[in-house]
């Protein structure tokens, strides 16, 4: 704290135009811009981990995604499904999900439960590269799920790290293993043998 006391009271009293005056500057800038993207990184994961509470209160061992977004046509699909809100704006959309023996759990905001796709409805889960909501191509994990009807939809979730602030996705071993943790828990492996 006195450090940073010294370096702004440092980049105030500096002559005019000098050089210690710019790098004083620009170094208070760095940190101002690292301290946002920290808090602001903190506060989207303090709000994914309220909504997977409710998720990890029915099965604590329960595979969750702190942060998730939809794929590009991930609103139409959950709200094809019955999902109890739909997104005027999908691309700025920042959801949770989970799955228990019940089914897939999906929640947005402070924990407010959005869908609950039963288990026996879901056929397949994979891995798959598509566009999300946002235009960036992600790797996500796409469901399999019939529809009351009978009429199979794919419904794409992916996966944000808040670890590596949002923006590097995870590790092709960990996508993986979440994906294995899924199937069991859906019992979907169970389903396709």
């Amino acid at each position: 704290m006195l450090s940073t006391i010294r370096l702004i009271t440092g980049a105030i009293n500096a002559p005019m135009g000098s050089q210690l005056r710019y790098s004083l500057f620009g170094l208070l800038g760095v940190l101002i811009g690292i301290f946002v993207t920290i808090a602001v990184v903190a506060i989207f994961w303090s709000a994914g981990y309220r909504r997977v509470q409710h998720i990890l209160a029915e099965d604590p061992s329960a595979p969750v995604a702190v942060l998730g977004g939809l794929a590009e046509d991930g609103n139409e699909v959950l709200t094809n499904l019955g999902a109890s809100h739909s997104f005027p704006k999908p691309e700025r959309v920042l959801i949770s999900f989970g799955a228990t023996a019940e089914g897939l759990h999906v929640y947005r905001r402070f924990g407010q439960r959005i869908a609950l796709l039963p288990a026996n409805r879901i056929d397949n889960i994979w891995l798959e590269r598509r566009a999300l909501a946002t235009g960036r191509e992600y790797e996500v994990m796409t469901f399999t799920i019939r529809h009351e009807t009978g009429e199979s939809r794919r419904l794409s979730l992916a996966m944000f790290s808040p670890g590596k602030l949002c923006m590097i996705p995870y590790s092709p071993k960990y996508m993986q293993n979440i994906l294995a943790e899924f199937r069991e828990t859906l019992g979907v492996k169970d389903r396709a043998a």
